[in-house]
């Protein structure tokens, strides 16, 4: 049988300094999280409800205003209601474990509750009641935009289809000339690019003022917006490209032939040679159906009349080969 003597004070004086500092360290960090937490909610309603102030007056920035409260309604709005009551369960877990709260800690807190509550109460209905106003006058600058397109579009196309027009007789030029022309075609492509996504983008806004304007809707099941022209300007304007490739090519081949020395010269055997080069063409003037040549690749769109309207271009090149 033995005594074993323990001095415990002295156990308890090694053990103790050691969950001290780890709660004093736990304290530290919980006051840098809530710190930082509380300063970046608070600037986010902060911008949040500069942002709804906004009064968009133009038509494009009114749509993206929509865009970004319905955003704000979907997801950005619980996002920042769950960071506030994030903030705050951590202000209560402070208190709690006795963490020591400066001044500017509580006033910050009271900043972003504060903000909070305008974005909610405040800013959110009056942006709401604002783009309620606005709906029908924005529907009907909207609509009148699609009618600006239409126009754009049609002369564009009349332009394209002229009878009398640079892209279907010969110009003064001549043949020479098909590069100028095909540059033109290429500016008015990328105009028709532009007008395709003004286009898109006019049948997605109508949807979207519509829909998160608030209101009673002012639509039918169908769009109000209607494109006829723009929609085959595209392709219109590929067909006349189609058609002035060709002759291009045709003017530089004849080009390089003149330029090339002939050393004899057999004329009979020149228009036999014509004659064949020509045929191709003759056929395609004569073809009334899947003529890419005439119809530009317009045929099943454009109907049989449209198959016509290259006739005297390449007529005139085909009298040209010949003679």
């Amino acid at each position: 049988v033995g005594v074993l003597s323990v001095e415990a004070r002295k156990v308890k004086q090694l053990l103790t300094p050691i969950p001290q500092r780890a709660l004093t360290t736990m304290k530290s960090l919980l006051l840098s999280a809530l710190r930082e937490k509380c300063k970046a909610t608070g600037e986010r309603y902060a911008v949040l409800n500069r942002e709804l102030d906004e009064r968009p007056a133009k038509l494009e920035s009114f749509v993206a205003y929509l865009q970004k409260l319905a955003r704000l309604k979907r997801e950005e709005l619980s996002e920042l209601e769950a960071a506030k009551a994030g903030v705050e369960e951590l202000h209560i877990l402070a208190r709690q474990y006795k963490v020591k709260l400066s001044v500017d800690d509580t006033v910050e807190l009271e900043t972003l509750i504060q903000l909070a509550t305008e974005c909610t109460d405040s800013k959110l209905p009056a942006a709401c009641e604002f783009t309620r106003a606005r709906k029908r006058s924005m529907l009907e600058e909207l609509h009148a935009f699609g009618d600006t397109i239409e126009e754009t579009a049609r002369n564009m196309k009349a332009e394209i289809l002229d009878p009398d027009g640079g892209f279907i007789v010969e110009a003064g030029g001549g043949w020479s000339s098909a590069d100028s022309i095909l540059g033109q075609l290429g500016k008015m492509k990328a105009s028709a690019v532009k007008l395709e996504q003004q286009m898109k983008w006019a049948c997605e806004s109508e949807k979207c003022i519509d829909t998160h304007a608030g209101g009673p809707s002012m639509m039918s099941s169908e769009s109000q917006l209607r494109f006829t022209e723009a929609p085959v300007l595209a392709q219109l304007i590929e067909g006349a490209e189609g058609v002035w490739s060709e002759i291009s090519l045709w003017h530089k081949l004849v080009s390089k032939w003149r330029e090339e020395r002939v050393e004899t010269c057999d004329i009979g055997a020149w228009k036999d040679a014509c004659s064949a080069r020509a045929a191709p063409a003759q056929t395609e003037l004569q073809a009334t159906s899947k003529s890419r040549l005439m119809g530009g690749g317009l045929m099943s769109t454009q109907g049989p009349n449209e198959v016509e309207r290259y006739r005297p271009l390449y007529e005139a090149l085909v009298q040209d080969i010949l003679e």
